[in-house]
C-alpha cells in the first residue's frame, strides 16, 4: 500500500509504515516521484518521498523525544482527531467504533503520554507534529 497524505511530519510517515504501508508520499511530492513511488511499491519495494525521508532522518538522528512514539496507529489517529476538536461521538462514527471504545482510547492515550488534562493532551499532540497549532482545539472539554 502506498500512503498519500497531506501530512509531512515524520510521525505520520512512521505510523503509516507501522500500519503496513510500503510507501509514503505527500501532496508536495513531484509528479515524477509519485509515478516512481507507485512503480516501486507495485513491484514490492518501499518508497519514501524525499521531503519525508529528510524529515524522518532528522527526527531519528535527534533521538527519541516524541511522547507519541509509543502510541499505536489507532491511538495516534484518535489523538489527532481529538486534538483537532472532534468529539468522542464524532470520532466513534467516523472510525466505526463504539463511543466507549473511543473514550477508553482517550483515557489510555492520556495515561501513556502523561497528559494531565485534555488541554495538555492537545498541546502534546501539537508538539509531536500530529496537528498544526492552527488546527488544534484547546477547548476539548466536550470530548
Amino acid at each position: 500500500m502506498l500512503a498519500f497524505s497531506m501530512h509531512a511530519g515524520p510521525a505520520f510517515a512512521l505510523k503509516a509504515f507501522e500500519a503496513g504501508a510500503s510507501g509514503y508520499v505527500t501532496k508536495s511530492t513531484k509528479p515524477e516521484d509519485l509515478l516512481s513511488a507507485v512503480r516501486t511499491v507495485a513491484g514490492g519495494g518501499r518508497f519514501l518521498s524525499e521531503d519525508i525521508a529528510r524529515a524522518v532522518a532528522a527526527d531519528r538522528l535527534a533521538g527519541p523525544r516524541s511522547v507519541v512514539e509509543h502510541l499505536g496507529a489507532r491511538e495516534t489517529e484518535i489523538l489527532r482527531l481529538l486534538a483537532s476538536g472532534m468529539t468522542s461521538n464524532a470520532i466513534a462514527d467516523l472510525l466505526n467504533l463504539s463511543q466507549k471504545t473511543v473514550r477508553n482510547h482517550h483515557y489510555a492515550i492520556k495515561s501513556k503520554i502523561g497528559a494531565n488534562n485534555d488541554a495538555h493532551l492537545v498541546w502534546l499532540a501539537v508538539s509531536a507534529g500530529l496537528v498544526s497549532m492552527a488546527d488544534a482545539r484547546f477547548d476539548v472539554d466536550h470530548v
